[in-house]
């Protein structure tokens, strides 16, 4: 489909990514719609520590997990929301109700 838009319409790849990114939120947000979480437990539990001001090493303790894990974790989410960093990712998953303050 892409590609016949592509040739036809003269569509740039950056139109296309454009494009890919608006369907990934999109299927984050009716996933969350269809009573489904777009974070796995652990992932929750990471970002709802987060939201709360600890550090890497902090929740990394708290969790009894390596700091490797948790900035996979974290990695994880970014991947998921196609943001830019975790200070994004939380403002989405807030924006999202899928954490609180």
């Amino acid at each position: 489909m892409f590609i016949i838009r592509y040739i036809r319409y003269g569509v740039c790849e950056r139109d296309i990514n454009e494009e890919n990114d608006y369907l990934n939120r999109i299927r984050g947000v009716e996933s969350l719609n269809k009573g489904q979480s777009i974070l796995t437990k652990r992932e929750k539990e990471i970002f709802d520590l987060l939201v709360h001001n600890l550090t890497t090493r902090e929740i990394a303790n708290e969790l009894s997990i390596s700091e490797k894990t948790v900035r996979n974790h974290i990695s994880n989410v970014i991947l998921k929301l196609n943001v830019k960093g975790r200070s994004q990712a939380i403002v989405e998953l807030l924006r999202l109700g899928v954490i609180t303050l």
